[in-house]
């Protein structure tokens, strides 16, 4: 009887061990001489000085010639304004006269307002005081002052101290003094209520009545008011047209 013998079984290998991840380092090196470094930096340097000095001229430049344009224009302005004013002179001169005429006319208006402040109608005035008389009486004489304007001197203490019966409220210009002859007192009174009634006219009194007969002589005193005053040459009333 044979005997057969089996081969041993191989012992288990280990496994091998796992790969390992393969990892690369980057290393950097500035092997440049620190001369050739300084000298790039000193271009650098200079180059963006440069380049500022230029933007700085370009900006100076810009402003010196928008001084320039606005300087030319500036004196053109002045010398159209000139020409305009020297052309406007001359057109002055052409109507001078036609200046000096309404200077010299508004300087007459002002001495006439001055002058003739008091101005007073007397042909009206006497035509009203003639037509107011009641029949059979007539008007012999008028005498009349006026106590404003630039040639009268008489106050109200001259001319009979009638401003106290003034009381129709307006500015006593002058009095008249009236003298006529009428049938009887009745017509003299009612002379006197008539003048009353007259625009420019107030405080109408009789200062004497004298005579009989049927032929009185009759003296009247009355107040002219500023109603009386003609105004041609009156300063224009305000906000008037």
């Amino acid at each position: 009887m044979s005997t057969i013998v089996l081969p041993e079984a191989p012992a288990p290998q280990p496994a091998p061990p796992p790969a390992e991840v393969t990892r690369f380092v980057a290393i950097r090196a500035n092997l440049l001489p620190d001369e050739i470094a300084d000298a790039r930096r000193v271009r650098l340097m200079i180059r963006k000085v440069g380049v500022g000095l230029v933007a700085v001229v370009a900006l100076v430049i810009c402003g010196y010639g928008v001084s320039a344009w606005q300087t030319s224009s500036a004196k053109g302005s002045l010398a159209a304004a000139e020409r305009k004013s020297a052309s406007l002179t001359n057109q002055q001169r052409k109507f001078a006269p036609l200046v000096l005429a309404q200077s010299q006319a508004a300087s007459i208006k002002v001495e006439l307002t001055k002058l003739m402040v008091g101005d007073l109608s007397w042909t009206s005035m006497l035509a009203t005081l003639r037509k107011g008389a009641p029949a059979g009486m007539t008007i012999t004489n008028v005498m009349g002052t006026t106590t404003v304007g630039a040639a009268s001197t008489t106050t109200d203490a001259a001319a009979g101290g009638l401003g106290v019966l003034n009381r129709s409220g307006k500015e006593q210009v002058g009095t008249l003094t009236i003298t006529g002859t009428a049938p009887d007192k009745n017509s003299v009174a009612a002379y006197i209520d008539a003048l009353a009634k007259v625009p420019g006219l107030a405080a109408a009194f009789p200062a004497s009545v004298t005579g009989q007969g049927g032929k009185l002589v009759f003296t009247a005193n009355v107040i002219i008011t500023a109603d009386a005053l003609g105004g041609r040459y009156a300063a224009p009333a305000q906000g008037g047209h």
